[in-house]
């Protein structure tokens, strides 16, 4: 794939109801007030050019500070190079502070021509 294709692909990480980097940011209420820093995901070359997808559920672990402790599979996207940036994505969230708890999150790559 060239560059002048890649430029014709606007290409999504979705992290629900979170919208990738270079996208718009859509954050539902709820996470944007539990949910301090939410960096995107990046939708990996690798990926885009074999034109994969995923729905993957994801669960993180966040200590007392609010910060990500660790981030487990509950469901893969079903490739590892997917997981592997949501993963990525997910241990850089920050929450507000409170107890210690785990949080179940969907994400989805996709892709679309715009």
């Amino acid at each position: 794939m060239n560059r002048k294709t890649m430029a014709l692909l606007a290409c999504l990480a979705i992290v629900s109801p979170v919208v990738a980097k270079g996208q718009h940011v859509a954050i539902a209420g709820e996470l944007k007030v539990v949910f301090l820093k939410h960096p995107l995901p990046d939708y990996p070359y690798e990926a885009l050019a074999n034109n994969w997808r995923g729905v993957g559920r994801f669960r993180i672990h966040l200590n007392e500070q609010g910060r990500v402790t660790a981030v487990g599979i509950v469901k893969s996207t079903g490739h590892p190079t997917l997981d592997e940036s949501a993963i990525k994505a997910l241990l850089a969230w920050q929450a507000v502070p409170g107890p210690k708890r785990d949080v179940d999150l969907p994400v989805t790559f996709v892709m679309s021509l715009r």
